[in-house]
């Protein structure tokens, strides 16, 4: 695939190179650290942060996306699904 972007900087920090559909998990961390977390239905997330806090987003905002570096997005306490990250 030709990328005729390559050769310039990133145009805008809100453009992605990667996406990855997920499901929430317990136990498991993500094998990527997200930029942004794309909900395509929306609710509470419980996540892990990069420094290990363990919290709830309830409902975070009306928007279908978080920008929140996480290290896990935990099953029980999420109740947004369709989960998709982007980095």
């Amino acid at each position: 695939m030709i990328d005729p972007f390559e050769q310039y900087a990133r145009p805008h920090p809100g453009t992605f190179d990667n996406a990855l559909a997920i499901t929430p998990d317990n136990d498991n961390d993500l094998s990527v650290a997200p930029s942004l977390i794309w909900l395509g239905t929306p609710g509470d997330v419980r996540i892990t942060a990069m420094n290990g806090e363990t919290v709830t987003l309830k409902n975070p905002n009306l928007l279908p996306f978080l920008f929140a570096r996480a290290k896990r997005i935990h099953a029980t306490g999420t109740t947004a699904s369709d989960i998709v990250l982007l980095w």
